[in-house]
């Protein structure tokens, strides 16, 4: 079996049972078969998107959608807007989020080999609290 892309992965795990598919990524051609096997596997783990959160949200607090939409926006805006201007911010036992400056560096283009550029930029960390660790173990 020739594959190109964890998707093909996908279809091999259906076809033949996700025990088999570790030994059939083995063989494959392009990307590393680890690779394939992490993205496949973490395609099929279930996502909570921000309407489901807003609705447990709202059944956990007792109140409407509607209010837990707009509490949800301010707390989002107010972790933007503070981490632009160069504040951490932290919730004793969940995490912080932080902004971290990447300097320029170079990089290889994996296709030709070429050197390139990579710019100068900020990222955002989260580091996760320790009851949120805890809870996740």
């Amino acid at each position: 079996v020739y594959m190109k892309s964890p998707r093909d992965l996908k279809a091999v795990a259906v076809e033949y049972g996700n025990k088999s598919a570790p030994s059939v990524v083995a063989k494959a051609s392009g990307l590393q078969a680890q690779q394939m096997i992490d993205h496949a596997l973490d395609a099929e783990k279930p996502v909570i998107h921000d309407q489901g959160l807003i609705d447990a949200m709202a059944a956990d607090a007792g109140i409407t959608k509607a209010a837990a939409k707009k509490a949800l926006e301010s707390f989002l805006g107010n972790v933007e807007s503070s981490l632009k201007g160069g504040n951490r911010v932290s919730l004793v036992g969940f995490g912080s989020w932080s902004v971290s400056e990447r300097s320029a560096r170079e990089g290889r283009n994996p296709q030709t080999g070429a050197t390139i550029k990579i710019a100068a930029k900020k990222v955002v960390k989260f580091k996760a609290g320790n009851d949120l660790a805890s809870a996740v173990n």
